[in-house]
């Protein structure tokens, strides 16, 4: 699992629209179509949205385009940010909310609901994004998030340039949590009975900031290797912990004693000498998450001579 923050600055025409999207390869994760009061002011858009990736290429994009026949758009500081969640945070939580919901209630209306029982106590990192939009330009909709129906997370308001644009909403903020149950909140409202407020795209990532989970640091533990002797058998394995299963060895600098030879595979050192030498050389290791971690160790063998009759 990755999170990918994305995040721009944009400015349009008071008339026209600018339309930004983020994307996972070929998948639309979230799409934006704003627009400003005043052509000299700049907004923010961000976005947060936890996928699933395998361990091939993959390309992260924030596409940006303008309304067509409109002035010039400009877009700028664009960010993509992709975190790998598997490596240190193991218990992340996430929930999406990406159809388009409606309510023309003046009270605070769910839209989506994440309960998690965190594994142990300690602070959280909680964000949301999503989009806002307005059926009357004369009045604003309201968003909160909040956390056990008590603690208000952030809360903010949009009132539209139009009824037919969207407006981002985003927020983070760090809360202690305890090993009890857990239950965030996003909600949103009108501000006048009669109008329709609108919202969709909405995403909500939690991330244990005090968790110490994902493997330990990958380390080489043998330090030393038998001798060995000329035209007799020979088997040793170099071992190491840490870092995810299946490894893969190589000799990285020097070389083994001749008749010797290194398994990638299982790290064992096998064959039979045939020369009596001190072979000295650096023994390599990689493990098998996305982004590989890596050990050396430096070691040496001594071939002694045959064994006599």
């Amino acid at each position: 699992d990755y999170l990918l923050v994305f995040s721009a600055e944009f400015r349009s025409p008071a008339d026209a629209n600018t339309f930004l999207c983020a994307k996972s390869d070929a998948t639309v994760l979230d799409e934006y179509e704003g627009r400003i009061r005043r052509y000299d002011a700049v907004h923010t858009w961000s976005s947060y949205k936890v996928v699933t990736l395998d361990a091939s290429q993959h390309t992260i994009a924030l596409q940006a385009k303008k309304e067509a026949d409109a002035d010039a758009h400009y877009v700028r500081r664009c960010r993509v940010t992709a975190i790998r969640l598997d490596d240190v945070f193991t218990n992340a939580v996430s929930q999406d909310s990406d159809g388009e919901s409606s309510t023309s209630s003046t009270s605070f209306t769910n839209k989506l609901t994440r309960s998690f029982t965190p594994g142990e106590s300690g602070n959280w990192l909680l964000m949301a994004s999503g989009q806002l939009q307005y059926s009357n330009t004369d009045y604003s909709e309201g968003l909160q998030v909040q956390l056990n129906d008590s603690t208000t997370l952030f809360a903010q308001s949009r009132e539209p340039v139009a009824t037919t644009i969207w407006n981002c909403f985003a927020g983070v903020d760090i809360a202690s949590l305890s090993t009890s149950s857990q239950t965030v909140d996003v909600d949103y409202k009108a501000e006048n009975g009669a109008d329709t407020a609108d919202i969709q795209y909405v995403h909500f990532v939690g991330l244990p900031l005090d968790e110490t989970g994902g493997p330990a640091d990958l380390e080489i533990t043998t330090t030393s290797l038998a001798a060995g002797y000329v035209s007799t058998a020979y088997s040793e394995t170099v071992s190491a912990t840490g870092g995810t299963t299946p490894y893969t060895w190589s000799i990285d600098s020097g070389s083994l004693p001749a008749g010797l030879s290194l398994a990638s595979a299982t790290g064992v050192i096998s064959g039979t000498p045939t020369t009596e030498q001190t072979a000295n050389f650096t023994v390599g290791v990689e493990d098998s998450q996305g982004t590989p971690d890596t050990d050396t160790q430096a070691l040496s063998i001594t071939i002694n001579a045959a064994i006599a009759d």
